[in-house]
């Protein structure tokens, strides 16, 4: 699966496809950075990873919406965010936006893809799957087999001192 994964990914930070005037609305552009002007693919777990997407809104959109999917290299999808899900931010009318998308340092060490939907509840509009990869490095602290490193907060408290002896 990683394999195949890989395979139809693009190994690339940043991705340009053509213009599609035949569609209401399309994906022109991907990359990913960590907030400057270099696109790249290898981060460490310290880092943000941004996802930059260009989008061309050729007509009126009501209800236009990006979704960003992040996948690991075994195919689990473990991130489906959709634009709308945040503040309210709308490139329904025509023209050419820029939107980032931007993962906190929560992964840990591997290889990421990343996927982009533009379209409204009811219609698929444009569809680039596995289209760029990434990878993070770090240390993985012997916890392979965890998706997300979020640092919960952790409190022990001593609710009582007095033990009788055994």
């Amino acid at each position: 699966v990683r394999d195949y994964l890989r395979s139809t990914a693009v190994e690339s930070a940043a991705i340009t496809f053509e213009d599609d005037r035949g569609l209401r609305a399309h994906i022109r552009t991907v990359s990913m950075s960590s907030g400057g002007s270099a696109a790249f693919t290898r981060f460490s777990s310290s880092d943000s990873a941004i996802v930059d997407m260009g989008v061309t809104v050729n007509e009126p959109v009501p209800g236009l919406d990006l979704v960003c999917i992040l996948s690991n290299a075994t195919g689990a999808v473990l991130l489906e965010e959709h634009m709308s899900d945040g503040p309210s931010q709308t490139i329904s009318a025509p023209g050419r936006y820029t939107v980032r998308c931007t993962i906190p340092p929560v992964l840990p060490p591997g290889d990421y893809i990343v996927g982009i939907l533009l379209g409204t509840h009811y219609e698929l509009i444009d569809a680039r799957e596995n289209v760029v990869t990434f990878s993070v490095d770090g240390d993985d602290l012997g916890r392979p087999r965890r998706m997300f490193k979020l640092g919960l907060q952790w409190r022990a408290e001593r609710t009582d001192d007095s033990l009788d002896p055994p």
